[in-house]
């Protein structure tokens, strides 16, 4: 079973603070507000856990071209994984 590694930083874009979360094929800028979704979205699916979890993940961050959707199936690691990466991007 392969591992996404994600990897989530703040960043910014045309002087929007944003979060950057990136894996082995793709990178994405998230708006604050959508990143802090995500990361709610994780926590409470996490938390029931019921796996895979489904997310779409897309740019969202403001003055960006949005691109393309890439829908993802996290299983426990990755999910946790992302979820403590996101976790210390937005909060640290």
């Amino acid at each position: 079973m392969s591992k996404k590694r994600f990897h989530c930083q703040a960043a910014n874009h045309v002087g929007n603070k944003c979060i950057s979360i990136t894996d082995e094929g793709h990178a994405f800028l998230l708006s604050i507000e959508d990143a802090n979704g995500k990361f709610n979205y994780l926590k409470e699916a996490i938390a029931t856990g019921k796996y895979p979890i489904a997310m779409d993940l897309v740019n969202s961050c403001p003055k960006m071209m949005v691109g393309a959707t890439i829908k993802y199936q996290l299983q426990q690691h990755d999910a946790e994984k992302l979820f403590h990466s996101l976790d210390k991007a937005l909060h640290h």
